[in-house]
C-alpha cells in the first residue's frame, strides 16, 4: 500500500497533463502485485487519452512497455521518492469515498442542465473526480465551476456559429476547473468573443 501511495504522490506532483495522469491511475488500479498490467483488461476507450499520453508516461519512467503487449508499472521510482516524502504527504484513493464522487456528479447533473448529463458513473469519471479533489478543489469549488459553466454561453454552445459544448469530462479536468473559476468563459461582448475562443482547450 505504501508503494502505491508513493507512486500516486509522484504522479500527482508531476508536471504532466491531466489525461496522462488519468491514464496512469487507470493502469495502477488494474496492476497486479508485481505492477504488471495486461492492457486487454483495461478499457481505454472510456478514457480521453492518446498515444502521446502513453509516451509521456514512458519518458518520465512511470511505465514500460514489454514485447508481449503487457505494460509494467515501474517501481524503481520508489527509491527516488522515498527521500523527502513525509507521512502526511502520502496520498491514497481511500480518502475520497464513493459518496463524495456521487455528490459531485449529482451537483453537475442538477446545475448544468444545458449540458449532457452523466448517465453512468464509469471508472474514468470516478478517477477524474478523484483527480480534481486531489488537485485541491473541494465540493464548493466544483459547484461554483458548474454554476459558471451553466451561465457561459460559450461552454453551453449558445453562441451563434458554434456547435461545440462542454461536458462533465471536460469541465472536471483540473486545468479547465481553474480557467472556469477564473472567469475565462464568462459571457462577453462580440468584440471579446475571440478571447474566449482562444481559451478553449
Amino acid at each position: 500500500m505504501l508503494e502505491r501511495k508513493l507512486l500516486i504522490n509522484k504522479i500527482l506532483h508531476s508536471e504532466i497533463n491531466d489525461s496522462a495522469k488519468l491514464l496512469y491511475f487507470e493502469f495502477l488500479l488494474n496492476a497486479d502485485t508485481n505492477y504488471y498490467v495486461d492492457v486487454k483488461n483495461v478499457n481505454l476507450s472510456e478514457l480521453d487519452v492518446s498515444e502521446t499520453d502513453v509516451k509521456t508516461l514512458e519518458e518520465i519512467g512511470m511505465i514500460k512497455r514489454v514485447k508481449d503487449g503487457v505494460l509494467v508499472i515501474t517501481n524503481n521510482v520508489l527509491y527516488e521518492t522515498l527521500n523527502g516524502i513525509e507521512p502526511n504527504e502520502e496520498i491514497s484513493f481511500s480518502k475520497v469515498n464513493t459518496s463524495e464522487i456521487k455528490e459531485v456528479v449529482q451537483d453537475y447533473n442538477s446545475i448544468c442542465t444545458s449540458l449532457s448529463p452523466v448517465i453512468k458513473l464509469t471508472r474514468s469519471k470516478k478517477e477524474a473526480v478523484i483527480l480534481a479533489i486531489k488537485s485541491g478543489y473541494n465540493r464548493y469549488d466544483l459547484v461554483k465551476a458548474f454554476e459558471n459553466a451553466e451561465k457561459s454561453d460559450f461552454l453551453c454552445g449558445r453562441l451563434v456559429g458554434t456547435t461545440w459544448r462542454a461536458n462533465f469530462d471536460w469541465i472536471i479536468r483540473p486545468d479547465n476547473i481553474e480557467k472556469i473559476l477564473n472567469g475565462n468563459y464568462i459571457n462577453r461582448t462580440k468584440d471579446n468573443e475571440s478571447d474566449v475562443l482562444s481559451d478553449w482547450g
